[in-house]
C-alpha cells in the first residue's frame, strides 16, 4: 500500500513539475519583460504589467503616470531625438507631484513632500507644497 501512495506521490509531482515547465515555456517572464521594453513601452514589476501610460516606473517610487496626451505623444516620436520636449517633461513631473530642476531641466522623480523647498539650487516645486 505504502509503494502506491509513494507512486502516486512521485507522479503528481511530476506532472505539476511538467505544467510548470511548459508555461514557463510558452510565456516565460522576462520574456515578457523584455518584448514590453523593446516596445518601448515600461514594465510594472508591482502589478507584473506593462504599461504605455508610464514614463518610467522605479520601485523607489513607482509609475510616473502620462496623461493620455503624453501616451500619444510619445508613441509618435519614438524615434525622435528630441522629444518629448523639456516642457512636456516638466508638465510630467509636476502632474507626478514631483520636483523639476529649472537650471538642468530634469526631474527629481523620488522627490516627497517633505523637501518642498529645502532643495538646492533653482527648483520648480509641485502643488503640493503649496498646501503645506
Amino acid at each position: 500500500m505504502t509503494k502506491i501512495i509513494k507512486i502516486l506521490i512521485i507522479s503528481l509531482f511530476c506532472v505539476c513539475f511538467l505544467g510548470l515547465g511548459i508555461s514557463f515555456i510558452r510565456n516565460p517572464y522576462w520574456l515578457r519583460i523584455d518584448t514590453c521594453l523593446d516596445n518601448g513601452q515600461v514594465w510594472d514589476y508591482q502589478k507584473n504589467i506593462c504599461r504605455d501610460d508610464c514614463l518610467i516606473w522605479k520601485k523607489e517610487f513607482g509609475c510616473i503616470k502620462l496623461t493620455p496626451e503624453q501616451t500619444k505623444l510619445l508613441k509618435r516620436c519614438k524615434n525622435l531625438s528630441n522629444c518629448p520636449d523639456n516642457q512636456t517633461l516638466k508638465e510630467i513631473c509636476l502632474n507626478n507631484q514631483k520636483s523639476w530642476n529649472i537650471d538642468d531641466n530634469d526631474c527629481k522623480f523620488d522627490f516627497v513632500s517633505q523637501d518642498c523647498f529645502k532643495l538646492t539650487g533653482n527648483w520648480e516645486y509641485p502643488a503640493i507644497c503649496n498646501k503645506r
